[in-house]
């Protein structure tokens, strides 16, 4: 059975990039609303925003690569401090979407693995409070946590 975790994975080759790309957008960002920038420091946003576009060539699958391509559209020849502004949020949101969306996935995926497990528990009738009386009966049975050092 496909799990959520491995259909991230190929969405995703590379989790742990992304949230590193993540990080230094969400600075970039932060630090250009500071103040207004030079000529080297709009030179150098340039620069990492197309570094930053082509490492998430390498971690997202194609099909985000193409979403992530129509919603970051940029020219970078002569662009202006607000156009690398909107640039550079525009990347953050969709950044901070996916993440979000990868961290919602997971988290119903756990529920939905805690549920099956207490139906199954249910289902069994093994169901045990945690004091160790049977909740149908009332009965004290024996219950062993693991070997006690």
């Amino acid at each position: 059975m496909r799990t959520v975790k491995d259909t991230v994975e190929e969405v995703v080759t590379a989790p742990a990039q992304l949230i590193r790309i993540t990080a230094v957008v969400r600075r970039v960002v932060q630090e250009m609303h500071m103040g207004p920038m030079d000529n080297a420091a709009r030179v150098r946003v340039q620069f990492l925003l197309r570094e930053c576009l082509a490492e998430l060539d390498e971690c997202l699958d194609s099909s985000l690569n193409a979403e992530l391509r129509r919603v970051v559209r940029i020219d970078l020849a002569g662009c202006t401090e607000k156009s690398l502004h909107v640039a550079m949020a525009t990347l953050l949101g969709w950044l901070e979407g996916l993440v979000d969306g990868i961290q919602m996935a997971l988290t119903a995926q756990r529920l939905a693995t805690v549920a099956d497990a207490r139906n199954k528990i249910s289902q069994e009738g093994t169901a045990l409070s945690f004091n160790g009386l049977n909740r149908t009966t009332g009965a004290r049975e024996s219950v062993r946590t693991g070997q006690y050092l």
